[in-house]
């Protein structure tokens, strides 16, 4: 975890400064202020990773039991909070938008769009190759079985508390074109394929495995956002927002000023 985190920080030191900041004296010193902020942010990923490294660590200790299942359900959930905090740190780093308007327009919420990050990649990537693979592992960790399986844990009967069939179901096994007869399984999860073990113990270690593979992938991809941060980053300005006292209203957009002395 500590090495992934080492490079976020060593990366985030190195990028350049972006276009100056708004004229306000806080923002005086941003080329300082502005990283130590981003460290904050890769601190908190460091100890997502971390405790997500230590639950499934005690999921593992204590096997298919209450408390295995619920080292496991922690260890998705933190995996699930680690990417979305990565996806923020590059949103931050390489100029994509963080704020939007809220509902009514009178404020905003701190809202970074993976896909806006995906764009800004993806024009990275015709000149920075590895944008190419940071790609490539953001995909796979939003298209990866853990996502389903951390669904399975939190939202379903299987496995929180104990390994919990969802359904019973038959299964008719076909060999060279003959049906056999049927044999009664239980369905533990949606994560597993037909093919594998499907008692108990044997769903068990898949779960476990699904979520290290998510982690492992996730450290990956970390390093690698590492990589493109130390060549694509810039230290960005805060966004300025702007608010109408008189209408009420809020906007990312540089006001008028001509037009609303008229």
């Amino acid at each position: 975890m500590t090495n992934a985190s080492d490079a976020l920080r060593d990366s985030i030191a190195r990028m350049p400064d972006g276009p100056p900041p708004p004229a306000a004296p806080y923002f005086v010193q941003w080329s300082t202020t502005g990283r130590h902020y981003l460290g904050e942010w890769v601190s908190d990923l460091e100890v997502t990773l971390d405790a997500a490294a230590s639950s499934l660590d005690a999921a593992r200790t204590a096997g298919m039991s209450t408390d295995g299942a619920r080292g496991l359900e922690l260890a998705l959930w933190r995996i699930d909070s680690g990417v979305d905090k990565l996806v923020t740190i590059l949103a931050l780093t390489l100029g994509s938008p963080v704020l939007r308007l809220n509902h009514a327009r009178n404020g905003v919420e701190f809202r970074p769009n993976p896909r806006q990050v995906l764009s800004r990649l993806r024009d990275l990537a015709i000149t920075h190759p590895d944008a190419a693979h940071l790609i490539a592992g953001l995909e796979q960790l939003h298209e990866h079985s853990a996502g389903k399986l951390r669904n399975d844990v939190s939202h379903s009967l299987s496995p929180v508390g104990q390994l919990t069939p969802l359904s019973h179901f038959a299964l008719v096994y076909v060999r060279t074109g003959t049906a056999e007869l049927p044999q009664a399984h239980l369905l533990y999860t949606d994560s597993v394929t037909l093919g594998n073990d499907m008692r108990p113990p044997a769903i068990w270690i898949q779960m476990v495995d699904i979520a290290t593979g998510a982690l492992n992938a996730l450290l990956s991809t970390a390093a690698i956002a590492a990589n493109v941060i130390a060549t694509a980053g810039r230290l960005e300005p805060p966004p300025v927002v702007y608010y109408d006292v008189d209408s009420g209203r809020a906007s990312l957009d540089q006001v008028d000023l001509t037009q609303s002395r008229m």
